[in-house]
């Protein structure tokens, strides 16, 4: 069932179309996240199909079809996709806010809020602010209008977040995730420390949170060079693709206008040098269209990797991010390795050309193209008389690399 949406609000239409599963095209519930960085409702993804190989069970990612294993405790094992449920918060918040008469007091609850402490992360209303102001405890807190809440819910909710913990799942620990292990490149707990983690380089997840973020942030330049890269390619594909079509066209005209010029017994003549004029452009356009998706695809999946981690800098803990900072270095390495894009520079070029002033017998005209990057239609400037019943072939295709003739032609000069 699609997602109905709640508000006009253009940010809220804007956070609802992330937070919307593109499987069940609902709200997220209990979303997960691939090793390919896509995530899904944990539901969605015990209903995919699965492929068995060697006994074990794989399923495709309904948006990359990167064939993922399924862990033997089901689709559940998959990570939690903490970027989309902190999303869900702000959205939750959102959707709070705005309609502003119908937020209720979080203190007293028998009285609209008309404000909201930043640091509290409470809504209050015009007695219980006046109250808050009177305790010591809260002098410095920064009390904010539902407006500012409207524009910057993440700002509220950060609190929240930087007092949340992770609990190790490790079920005989039930310690909070305080540590960075190091040497595995993961998130432990102090039991984790002490039992299987004790010779290993590991230190608090507040000291070294910066320089990981820093590591995530500097792993993402050759996704963001390639984005780059691939955006240029694109724009001068369809550039290609604009100038070949225009090319096309013209050469078409030229036709036109040549075969105008002649009797009408070689009428026929015409229509064949159109057809393979359009050929030749059809062809070009194929090849470059071909390279467009290829770098359309490319730059979605470079895209996808990029939105995931950024939203995790921006929207996860600490614990949060380094716990999927080893899976997402993965994939960001795996993208990267994946995707040339010197492989995608534009192939064919614009350069259909109408050549005129070649006598060939009683032919009116010939096109010549070399594989596909140089097309020319040939005019000959002279029509012996002939009748339809002795009307000779009218066109020569010659490329170079192959040929496609019905008599000899001298190569283009």
């Amino acid at each position: 069932m699609a997602v109905e949406p709640s508000s006009s609000s253009p940010g809220l239409l804007k956070l609802e179309e992330q937070l919307t599963c593109t499987v069940c095209l609902d709200i997220y519930t209990n979303p997960k996240t691939l090793p390919c960085l896509h995530s899904f409702c944990q539901h969605c993804l015990e209903g995919l199909p699965l492929d068995k190989k060697n006994e074990t069970y794989y399923l495709s990612c309904p948006t990359c079809r990167h064939c993922t294993e399924l862990p033997e405790e089901g689709a559940g094992a998959f990570p939690v996709a903490f970027t989309l449920n902190n999303l869900k918060e702000v959205h939750s918040l959102m959707q709070k806010v705005a309609d502003p008469e119908k937020v209720a007091c979080d203190n007293c609850s028998s009285a609209n809020a008309t404000r909201c402490c930043r640091d509290c992360s409470k809504f209050l209303c015009k007695k219980c602010i006046a109250m808050h102001k009177q305790w010591t405890e809260f002098a410095n807190h920064k009390i904010v209008s539902l407006d500012e809440v409207a524009s910057a819910p993440s700002e509220i909710l950060s609190k929240k977040k930087a007092e949340a913990n992770l609990t190790c799942l490790v079920p005989s620990h039930d310690e909070p995730l305080k540590y960075f292990c190091e040497t595995c490149d993961e998130s432990i707990c102090r039991d984790c420390a002490i039992l299987t983690h004790r010779d290993h380089k590991y230190n608090l997840i507040a000291d070294i949170y910066a320089k990981h973020c820093k590591a995530l942030e500097r792993s993402l330049n050759p996704v963001k060079g390639k984005i780059e890269a691939l955006n240029e390619a694109m724009a001068t594909i369809e550039g290609f693709e604009a100038e070949v079509r225009e090319r096309g066209e013209a050469v078409v005209g030229e036709i036109h206008n040549m075969v105008e010029e002649i009797i009408d017994t070689v009428r026929q003549s015409e229509r064949k040098l159109i057809e393979q004029a359009q050929m030749v452009t059809d062809a070009k356009l194929k090849v470059l269209s071909g390279q467009k998706k290829s770098a359309e695809s490319s730059l979605s999946l470079l895209n996808d990797v990029k939105d995931y981690v950024e939203q995790s800098l921006k929207t996860g803990t600490p614990q949060q991010v380094l716990t999927s900072k080893k899976p997402i270095i993965g994939r960001i390495k795996e993208v990267a390795a994946q995707i040339r894009v010197e492989e995608l520079l534009p192939i064919e070029k614009n350069d259909l050309t109408l050549m005129k002033g070649v006598k060939i017998d009683s032919d009116i005209g010939y096109i010549t193209y070399s594989a596909l990057q140089c097309c020319r239609v040939w005019l000959v400037k002279m029509v012996n008389p002939f009748t339809l019943q002795s009307l000779p072939p009218a066109l020569i295709l010659e490329c170079i690399g192959y040929s496609v003739a019905q008599r000899p032609v001298a190569p283009m000069q």
